[in-house]
Protein backbone atom coordinates (compact mmCIF):
# COMPACT_ATOMS: atom_id res chain seq x y z
CA UNK A 1 0.00 0.00 0.00
CA UNK A 2 1.52 3.42 -1.27
CA UNK A 3 0.71 6.82 0.37
CA UNK A 4 2.04 10.14 -0.55
CA UNK A 5 3.70 11.98 2.26
CA UNK A 6 0.69 14.74 1.87
CA UNK A 7 -2.06 12.32 2.89
CA UNK A 8 0.26 10.30 5.49
CA UNK A 9 0.57 13.20 7.17
CA UNK A 10 -3.31 14.23 6.91
CA UNK A 11 -3.56 10.72 8.72
CA UNK A 12 -1.25 10.92 11.38
CA UNK A 13 -3.17 14.77 12.31
CA UNK A 14 -6.82 13.10 12.16
CA UNK A 15 -6.11 9.87 13.53
CA UNK A 16 -3.70 11.06 16.52
CA UNK A 17 -7.05 13.28 17.55
CA UNK A 18 -4.52 16.40 17.28
CA UNK A 19 -7.73 17.92 15.37
CA UNK A 20 -10.74 16.52 13.51
CA UNK A 21 -11.91 17.30 9.95
CA UNK A 22 -12.53 21.01 10.55
CA UNK A 23 -9.29 21.66 12.76
CA UNK A 24 -7.69 20.40 9.35
CA UNK A 25 -9.19 22.22 6.98
CA UNK A 26 -8.13 25.59 9.18
CA UNK A 27 -4.55 24.32 9.51
CA UNK A 28 -4.16 23.39 5.36
CA UNK A 29 -5.58 26.51 4.96
CA UNK A 30 -3.16 28.43 6.50
CA UNK A 31 0.07 26.45 6.38
CA UNK A 32 -0.96 25.43 2.16
CA UNK A 33 -0.79 21.47 3.27
CA UNK A 34 -0.63 18.90 5.97
CA UNK A 35 2.96 18.13 5.26
CA UNK A 36 3.86 21.72 6.33
CA UNK A 37 1.61 21.73 9.56
CA UNK A 38 3.91 19.06 10.46
CA UNK A 39 7.05 21.19 9.84
CA UNK A 40 5.18 23.80 12.16
CA UNK A 41 6.97 25.17 15.29
CA UNK A 42 4.66 25.40 18.70
CA UNK A 43 4.71 29.07 18.29
CA UNK A 44 3.32 29.07 14.67
CA UNK A 45 0.49 26.49 15.99
CA UNK A 46 -0.42 28.67 18.69
CA UNK A 47 -1.43 31.36 16.07
CA UNK A 48 -4.63 32.83 17.54
CA UNK A 49 -6.24 32.50 14.30
CA UNK A 50 -5.45 28.42 14.49
CA UNK A 51 -7.37 28.03 18.09
CA UNK A 52 -5.22 25.60 19.18
CA UNK A 53 -4.68 25.08 22.73
CA UNK A 54 -1.28 24.36 23.62
CA UNK A 55 -1.86 20.10 24.12
CA UNK A 56 -2.92 20.21 20.77
CA UNK A 57 -0.04 22.19 19.39
CA UNK A 58 2.85 19.68 21.02
CA UNK A 59 0.93 16.67 19.75
CA UNK A 60 1.09 18.04 16.21
CA UNK A 61 4.60 18.77 16.57
CA UNK A 62 5.46 15.40 17.80
CA UNK A 63 3.50 13.63 14.90
CA UNK A 64 6.75 14.31 12.61
CA UNK A 65 8.78 11.89 14.87
CA UNK A 66 5.74 8.97 14.16
CA UNK A 67 4.53 9.00 10.95
CA UNK A 68 6.03 5.96 10.31
CA UNK A 69 3.96 4.23 13.24
CA UNK A 70 0.61 5.91 11.16
CA UNK A 71 1.95 3.86 8.07
CA UNK A 72 1.96 0.37 9.58
CA UNK A 73 -1.70 1.14 10.58
CA UNK A 74 -2.31 1.73 7.09
CA UNK A 75 -0.91 -1.68 5.96
CA UNK A 76 -2.78 -3.11 9.11
CA UNK A 77 -6.15 -1.83 7.22
CA UNK A 78 -5.02 -3.29 3.97
CA UNK A 79 -4.42 -6.80 5.09
CA UNK A 80 -7.54 -6.85 6.98
CA UNK A 81 -9.01 -5.46 3.60
CA UNK A 82 -9.87 -1.95 5.58
CA UNK A 83 -10.40 0.55 2.72
CA UNK A 84 -8.90 4.32 3.45
CA UNK A 85 -11.23 7.05 1.97
CA UNK A 86 -10.60 10.93 1.23
CA UNK A 87 -13.31 13.11 0.62
CA UNK A 88 -11.65 14.01 -2.59
CA UNK A 89 -12.22 9.75 -3.51
CA UNK A 90 -14.30 8.36 -6.05
CA UNK A 91 -15.31 5.93 -3.49
CA UNK A 92 -16.32 8.13 -0.92
CA UNK A 93 -20.21 8.80 -0.06
CA UNK A 94 -21.05 12.16 -0.88
CA UNK A 95 -24.25 12.42 0.96
CA UNK A 96 -21.72 13.21 3.54
CA UNK A 97 -19.41 15.81 1.80
CA UNK A 98 -22.56 17.96 2.19
CA UNK A 99 -22.99 18.07 5.45
CA UNK A 100 -21.35 20.47 7.99
CA UNK A 101 -18.05 19.30 9.38
CA UNK A 102 -17.60 16.92 7.22
CA UNK A 103 -15.25 13.87 7.78
CA UNK A 104 -11.95 14.39 6.01
CA UNK A 105 -10.91 10.75 5.67
CA UNK A 106 -13.00 7.14 6.17
CA UNK A 107 -12.25 3.86 6.98
CA UNK A 108 -14.68 1.12 6.18
CA UNK A 109 -15.31 -2.45 5.87
CA UNK A 110 -17.18 -3.02 2.19
CA UNK A 111 -18.19 -0.11 -0.62
CA UNK A 112 -20.62 2.70 -0.91
CA UNK A 113 -22.78 2.13 -3.78
CA UNK A 114 -24.75 5.29 -5.76
CA UNK A 115 -27.90 3.00 -5.23
CA UNK A 116 -27.42 3.99 -1.67
CA UNK A 117 -28.47 7.45 -2.12
CA UNK A 118 -31.24 8.01 -0.98
CA UNK A 119 -30.60 5.73 2.01
CA UNK A 120 -32.91 5.74 5.52
CA UNK A 121 -31.17 5.84 8.49
CA UNK A 122 -33.29 3.80 11.35
CA UNK A 123 -32.33 4.29 14.93
CA UNK A 124 -33.11 3.72 18.52
CA UNK A 125 -32.52 2.91 21.90
CA UNK A 126 -29.96 -0.05 23.06
CA UNK A 127 -32.44 -1.06 25.12
CA UNK A 128 -35.88 -1.18 23.13
CA UNK A 129 -39.26 -3.21 24.15
CA UNK A 130 -40.05 -6.23 21.70
CA UNK A 131 -42.25 -4.41 19.58
CA UNK A 132 -39.78 -2.20 19.39
CA UNK A 133 -37.51 -4.63 18.39
CA UNK A 134 -40.14 -5.80 16.02
CA UNK A 135 -40.79 -2.73 14.43
CA UNK A 136 -37.00 -1.42 13.50
CA UNK A 137 -36.86 -5.18 12.08
CA UNK A 138 -40.03 -4.56 10.06
CA UNK A 139 -39.42 -1.23 8.58
CA UNK A 140 -35.89 -2.01 7.61
CA UNK A 141 -37.57 -5.30 6.26
CA UNK A 142 -39.60 -3.31 4.05
CA UNK A 143 -36.83 -0.97 2.66
CA UNK A 144 -34.84 -3.62 2.02
CA UNK A 145 -37.87 -4.57 -0.44
CA UNK A 146 -37.97 -1.25 -1.68
CA UNK A 147 -34.23 -1.39 -2.47
CA UNK A 148 -33.57 1.38 -0.15
CA UNK A 149 -30.46 1.36 2.01
CA UNK A 150 -30.54 1.04 5.53
CA UNK A 151 -28.15 3.01 7.91
CA UNK A 152 -27.07 2.54 11.37
CA UNK A 153 -25.01 2.20 14.01
CA UNK A 154 -24.70 -1.32 14.98
CA UNK A 155 -25.47 -0.89 19.00
CA UNK A 156 -27.86 -3.60 20.77
CA UNK A 157 -31.12 -3.16 19.95
CA UNK A 158 -32.75 -1.16 17.88
CA UNK A 159 -29.99 -1.01 15.65
CA UNK A 160 -28.75 -4.22 15.07
CA UNK A 161 -32.92 -5.13 14.85
CA UNK A 162 -32.95 -2.58 11.62
CA UNK A 163 -29.41 -3.94 9.89
CA UNK A 164 -30.94 -7.73 10.32
CA UNK A 165 -34.65 -6.32 8.92
CA UNK A 166 -32.38 -5.04 6.05
CA UNK A 167 -30.48 -8.37 5.45
CA UNK A 168 -33.21 -10.76 5.53
CA UNK A 169 -35.04 -8.92 2.62
CA UNK A 170 -31.78 -9.11 0.48
CA UNK A 171 -31.06 -5.35 1.09
CA UNK A 172 -28.01 -3.10 1.53
CA UNK A 173 -27.56 -1.76 5.09
CA UNK A 174 -24.74 0.86 6.53
CA UNK A 175 -22.78 0.87 9.47
CA UNK A 176 -21.35 4.08 11.48
CA UNK A 177 -19.43 2.89 14.57
CA UNK A 178 -17.27 4.49 17.24
CA UNK A 179 -14.31 2.82 17.62
CA UNK A 180 -11.99 1.99 15.15
CA UNK A 181 -12.90 -0.71 12.53
CA UNK A 182 -9.60 -3.26 13.29
CA UNK A 183 -11.56 -3.55 16.79
CA UNK A 184 -15.12 -4.82 14.80
CA UNK A 185 -13.48 -7.00 12.64
CA UNK A 186 -15.67 -10.61 11.97
CA UNK A 187 -14.11 -13.38 12.85
CA UNK A 188 -16.47 -15.57 10.71
CA UNK A 189 -19.35 -14.77 7.40
CA UNK A 190 -21.85 -15.63 9.47
CA UNK A 191 -21.41 -12.54 11.85
CA UNK A 192 -23.11 -9.45 11.38
CA UNK A 193 -20.26 -7.35 10.60
CA UNK A 194 -19.27 -9.30 7.86
CA UNK A 195 -22.71 -9.74 6.24
CA UNK A 196 -23.33 -5.93 6.40
CA UNK A 197 -19.63 -5.17 4.77
CA UNK A 198 -20.86 -8.08 2.19
CA UNK A 199 -24.31 -6.56 1.34
CA UNK A 200 -23.17 -2.94 2.44
CA UNK A 201 -20.40 -1.05 4.29
CA UNK A 202 -18.86 -0.25 8.12
CA UNK A 203 -17.95 3.37 7.95
CA UNK A 204 -15.50 4.94 10.80
CA UNK A 205 -14.08 8.76 11.09
CA UNK A 206 -11.41 7.00 13.95
CA UNK A 207 -7.82 5.67 13.64
CA UNK A 208 -8.20 1.86 12.80
CA UNK A 209 -7.86 0.71 16.39
CA UNK A 210 -9.16 3.87 18.14
CA UNK A 211 -11.61 2.60 21.14
CA UNK A 212 -15.06 4.00 21.99
CA UNK A 213 -15.81 6.55 24.00
CA UNK A 214 -18.55 8.93 24.39
CA UNK A 215 -17.41 11.54 22.60
CA UNK A 216 -16.20 9.41 19.19
CA UNK A 217 -20.43 8.01 19.67
CA UNK A 218 -21.75 11.43 19.70
CA UNK A 219 -19.49 12.80 16.70
CA UNK A 220 -20.53 9.24 14.71
CA UNK A 221 -24.10 10.07 14.83
CA UNK A 222 -23.33 12.91 12.50
CA UNK A 223 -22.49 10.43 10.09
CA UNK A 224 -25.27 8.08 10.80
CA UNK A 225 -27.87 11.29 9.42
CA UNK A 226 -25.74 12.68 7.12
CA UNK A 227 -25.55 9.47 4.82
CA UNK A 228 -29.25 9.15 5.14
CA UNK A 229 -31.69 11.09 3.33
CA UNK A 230 -34.18 10.47 5.98
CA UNK A 231 -33.75 9.55 9.98
CA UNK A 232 -36.46 7.05 11.73
CA UNK A 233 -36.39 6.91 15.23
CA UNK A 234 -38.14 3.77 16.32
CA UNK A 235 -38.11 4.09 20.26
CA UNK A 236 -36.29 6.40 22.38
CA UNK A 237 -35.90 7.64 25.82
CA UNK A 238 -35.98 11.14 26.67
CA UNK A 239 -32.44 11.16 25.97
CA UNK A 240 -29.86 9.51 23.82
CA UNK A 241 -28.14 8.96 21.42
CA UNK A 242 -30.91 8.60 18.85
CA UNK A 243 -32.18 12.21 19.34
CA UNK A 244 -28.64 13.55 18.50
CA UNK A 245 -28.77 11.99 15.82
CA UNK A 246 -32.12 13.40 14.81
CA UNK A 247 -31.19 16.79 16.08
CA UNK A 248 -27.87 16.35 13.37
CA UNK A 249 -30.77 15.22 10.84
CA UNK A 250 -32.37 18.70 11.32
CA UNK A 251 -29.36 20.34 10.80
CA UNK A 252 -28.31 18.54 7.64
CA UNK A 253 -31.83 19.04 5.70
CA UNK A 254 -32.62 15.53 6.46
CA UNK A 255 -36.20 14.29 7.07
CA UNK A 256 -36.85 13.45 10.30
CA UNK A 257 -39.90 10.82 11.38
CA UNK A 258 -40.49 8.96 14.61
CA UNK A 259 -42.95 6.17 15.30
CA UNK A 260 -45.76 7.17 18.18
CA UNK A 261 -46.02 5.31 21.18
CA UNK A 262 -48.52 5.52 24.15
CA UNK A 263 -47.07 8.54 26.52
CA UNK A 264 -46.38 6.19 29.27
CA UNK A 265 -44.14 4.33 27.81
CA UNK A 266 -40.58 5.15 28.66
CA UNK A 267 -39.02 4.03 25.82
CA UNK A 268 -41.15 5.87 24.00
CA UNK A 269 -40.94 9.65 25.18
CA UNK A 270 -38.17 10.29 23.10
CA UNK A 271 -39.94 9.80 19.93
CA UNK A 272 -43.03 11.87 21.77
CA UNK A 273 -40.79 14.51 21.97
CA UNK A 274 -39.64 14.62 18.26
CA UNK A 275 -43.49 14.55 17.12
CA UNK A 276 -43.98 17.83 19.37
CA UNK A 277 -41.06 19.09 17.97
CA UNK A 278 -42.25 18.51 14.08
CA UNK A 279 -40.96 15.42 13.34
CA UNK A 280 -43.08 13.26 11.02
CA UNK A 281 -45.47 10.33 12.38
CA UNK A 282 -44.65 6.94 10.95
CA UNK A 283 -46.87 4.70 12.22
CA UNK A 284 -46.03 1.19 10.27
CA UNK A 285 -45.15 0.20 6.30
CA UNK A 286 -47.39 2.33 4.37
CA UNK A 287 -46.07 5.97 5.88
CA UNK A 288 -42.65 4.09 5.48
CA UNK A 289 -43.83 3.30 1.96
CA UNK A 290 -45.05 6.86 1.17
CA UNK A 291 -41.83 8.46 2.43
CA UNK A 292 -39.72 6.17 0.48
CA UNK A 293 -41.85 7.24 -2.40
CA UNK A 294 -41.11 11.17 -1.54
CA UNK A 295 -37.13 10.87 -0.83
CA UNK A 296 -37.37 8.68 -4.45
CA UNK A 297 -38.92 11.57 -6.16
CA UNK A 298 -36.65 13.97 -4.63
CA UNK A 299 -39.79 15.94 -2.29
CA UNK A 300 -38.21 14.74 1.37
CA UNK A 301 -37.57 17.87 2.61
CA UNK A 302 -35.94 18.38 6.24
CA UNK A 303 -38.48 18.88 9.52
CA UNK A 304 -38.43 22.39 9.97
CA UNK A 305 -37.74 23.24 13.97
CA UNK A 306 -41.10 23.73 15.81
CA UNK A 307 -39.50 24.08 19.28
CA UNK A 308 -35.93 24.39 20.22
CA UNK A 309 -35.61 20.69 21.85
CA UNK A 310 -32.74 20.52 24.06
CA UNK A 311 -31.03 17.07 22.56
CA UNK A 312 -27.29 17.79 22.50
CA UNK A 313 -27.03 17.82 26.17
CA UNK A 314 -26.86 14.19 26.43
Amino acid sequence: MRLSSERLAQIALLWSEAVGPAGLKRLMASFGSAERVLRATIDELLSPDLRLRRQQAELIVSLRHSLGDYEKACEACYKRYVHLLFAEDAGFPPPLREIPNAPALLTAFGAWLPTDDPGIAIVGTRMPTPEGIRTAWELARVCGRHRITVVSGLAHGVDRAAHEGALAAGGRTLAVIGSGLLRVSPKAPEDLEARIAGSGAIFSEYAPKARVNAAHLMARNRLTSGLARAVVVVQARARGGALVTADYARRQGRVVAAVPWPEDLPEGVGCHLLLEAGARPLRGPDDLSELIAELRQGLGRGTPPAEQLNLLND
